[in-house]
């Protein structure tokens, strides 16, 4: 096939092979980096935000809880109802 060419016409040819697919993998390349990044906004979305928010609600759960067993522990009502006000 290229028996009959010059060394100058088969090195531009290889050359431009070379670049088609160089510019063809970075291009795929591309593709898979945008899709990697949907992937993670969307874990970040779905699942950290709601986890954060769970996290924030324990917090509170154990606080009431806590502050529960100090007014039963404490026998005073005033006591009682400054850590229920606080809770609030």
């Amino acid at each position: 096939m290229f028996t009959n060419t010059s060394i100058k016409f088969r090195l531009m040819f290889v050359m431009s092979i070379l670049s088609v697919l160089m510019v063809g993998i970075g291009a795929l390349g591309l593709y898979g980096f945008n899709h990697s990044n949907t992937g993670v906004k969307n874990v970040y979305q779905d699942r950290l935000i709601p986890s954060v928010q769970l996290g924030s609600i324990l917090d509170v759960w154990y606080q009431v809880r806590e502050n529960a067993r100090n007014a039963i522990e404490s026998k005073n009502t005033a006591t009682a109802k400054a850590l229920e006000r606080r809770s609030e």
